[in-house]
C-alpha cells in the first residue's frame, strides 16, 4: 500500500480513524481475502479498493495506477 499513498498501513489507519471521528468519513470496510473484497466493492456502490492487476475481475471497474 505504501507505494500508492506513501503510508503505511497503520498511517492510514491514524488518518482515516481521525476523519472518521470528525464526521469527514465513515469507517471503510476490512476483508479477510480477495474475494471477499471483489464482492464487497461490486455490492457497494461507489466503493473503492486496491488490488493486483492479475486479479482483475468483471464485477468492477478497474483502473491501472502507473507511475
Amino acid at each position: 500500500m505504501r507505494e500508492y499513498i506513501h503510508n503505511s498501513p497503520s498511517q492510514f489507519r491514524t488518518y482515516w480513524l481521525k476523519l472518521v471521528f470528525t464526521g469527514k468519513a465513515i469507517m471503510y470496510k476490512t476483508v479477510r481475502t480477495e474475494e471477499e473484497l471483489l464482492e464487497t466493492v461490486s455490492n457497494t456502490p461507489g466503493a473503492i479498493s486496491f488490488i493486483r492487476i492479475d486479479k482483475e475481475d468483471k464485477r468492477v471497474k478497474t483502473l491501472e495506477v502507473v507511475e
